[in-house]
């Protein structure tokens, strides 16, 4: 016999809710990285700022990769928001695991921590390729990370989808009982 349906499960609420996120997130920091991105270099341009060019496949994939790493953390606070039970407590971690990690890598304090936490993403914004005859001082400030773009995006990918997948096993776990 089966069970009368009472709405949808917590388990697809929850990956519904991350789907909509995302796809929030994504479109959000697509439209915001599609103004800022043109619009910076054409602002210092016209002020008479010397600026490296970059080719248009770069400028499309830091446009692109900005919206993926705003959409990958929103899904790793919507993660961490159902681990704790309150959208608001979890902000705070989800904003710290992102943002503080790049700030202490930007103040030279701990730039290994743009690999192996969620700011990691930030390496898809990379525009400035690195040569092996080339000395220079490599820091997020001059534009260059300890990670290739794509990689530094998949490890915040992979903090979203452990944060969701422990989300999905604790409400299931609470469904058994």
């Amino acid at each position: 016999m089966s069970r009368p349906s009472t709405g949808p499960q917590p388990v697809r609420l929850l990956v519904a809710k991350a789907v909509v996120v995302g796809v929030v997130g994504f479109v959000a920091g697509l439209v915001t990285s599609g103004v800022v991105v043109p619009a910076g270099p054409a602002l210092l341009r016209a002020h008479q700022n010397p600026i490296q060019l970059i080719t248009l496949a770069t400028e499309l994939r830091v446009i692109a990769g900005f919206a993926a790493l705003t959409a990958a953390v929103a899904v790793l606070a919507l993660g961490l928001a159902a681990l704790v039970g309150r959208a608001v407590v979890a902000a705070v971690p989800a904003v710290a695991l992102v943002v503080l990690p790049y700030l202490l890598a930007v103040a030279g304090l701990a730039p290994w921590l743009l690999a192996v936490t969620p700011a990691a993403a930030f390496a898809i914004t990379q525009s400035v390729p690195t040569f092996a005859h080339v000395e220079v001082v490599l820091s997020p400030l001059g534009g260059y990370y300890p990670l290739p773009p794509w990689a530094g995006l998949a490890v915040t990918c992979a903090y979203a989808v452990l944060a969701l997948g422990a989300a999905v096993i604790v409400h299931r776990r609470k469904a058994m009982r």
